[in-house]
């Protein structure tokens, strides 16, 4: 989980952040963690739209 206050202004793929040349990049690839981030705009829900725990939603609306 990423918790990102402001805009998230980063590729949503780990993969895209690896700085290598495209021969080592064709190499490496399948030796390289990928995963792509899912991200939700808490700023747009009410407090109480948030769910799980109280410490969860806690920390999720700091």
């Amino acid at each position: 989980m990423l918790l990102q206050s402001g805009t998230w202004n980063r590729p949503r793929t780990l993969s895209s952040e690896y700085d290598l040349p495209e021969p080592a990049r064709r190499i490496l690839t399948p030796y390289l963690v990928d995963f792509q981030m899912m991200m939700v705009e808490l700023g747009a829900l009410e407090e109480s739209d948030l769910k799980g725990t109280e410490a969860g939603r806690l920390a999720l609306a700091m």
